[in-house]
């Protein structure tokens, strides 16, 4: 429902604003490993990352001015959070890796920079919005769902390849806010143990994509 409701957004806006400041951007690239751990003590922990993996996503760009845009953006990755935990002397060490969805909706703005033949255009921005986590488990049957605040910045260029198509190649830094205690990505039982955390999930990625100008 959820990207039901962004994709109308975008759509609104992309019907409303003028089209040959418009642009339409696709985005591929790869989010590397974020590790996370928690230590009460020697016999209580619980230790892993999150994958790295493929991230796509879509925004719509509209220029304010030659040097500044406003954007609307999704991204969307999948992949799994490998860990290990301990409750107690009396409890095994165990381990699981429940599969993590992450889709976040974000609103930003960027600097825009061409060189002198027009060819290349650099650009730097930070974006903020929404982060949709959904984990499932299937060694415990567990799963878990939250939204949480999500942060962006990236750096890149567009190269354009003709008029109105361009290759884009960028960094990206994400960060998705946590720590509200027990309140975890893995969907594991373990926070009922007091396993809680208030670690964030920092990624960062290189990756690139297409743009398009709209109108005339």
């Amino acid at each position: 429902m959820k990207k039901i409701i962004f994709l109308v957004v975008l759509t609104a806006f992309a019907v409303t604003a003028f089209s040959q400041r418009l642009r339409l951007n696709g985005y591929g690239g790869y989010m590397f490993d974020d590790g996370f751990e928690s230590n009460y003590n020697p016999n209580t922990f619980l230790v892993g990352k999150i994958n790295g993996g493929d991230q796509w996503g879509a925004g719509i760009e509209y220029m304010l001015r030659p040097n500044y845009c406003f954007e609307l953006q999704y991204l969307h990755q999948t992949t799994g959070v490998p860990y290990s935990y301990q409750l107690g002397a009396s409890n095994p060490t165990k381990t699981e890796n429940p599969t993590l969805t992450i889709d976040c909706f974000m609103v930003g703005s960027d600097g825009h920079l061409e060189n002198s033949s027009g060819k290349v255009e650099g650009y730097a921005g930070l974006f903020l919005g929404s982060a949709h986590l959904h984990s499932t488990n299937t060694s415990t049957t567990g799963s878990y769902a939250a939204d949480k605040f999500s942060l962006s910045a990236r750096l890149g260029c567009n190269i354009w390849l003709l008029e109105k198509v361009g290759l884009k190649l960028q960094a990206q830094f994400l960060s998705i806010v946590r720590g509200n205690g027990n309140d975890r990505y893995t969907g594991t039982t373990a926070n009922n143990y007091g396993l809680d955390s208030y670690s964030g999930i920092y990624q960062f990625g290189l990756g690139g994509g297409l743009t398009i100008k709209l109108g005339k």
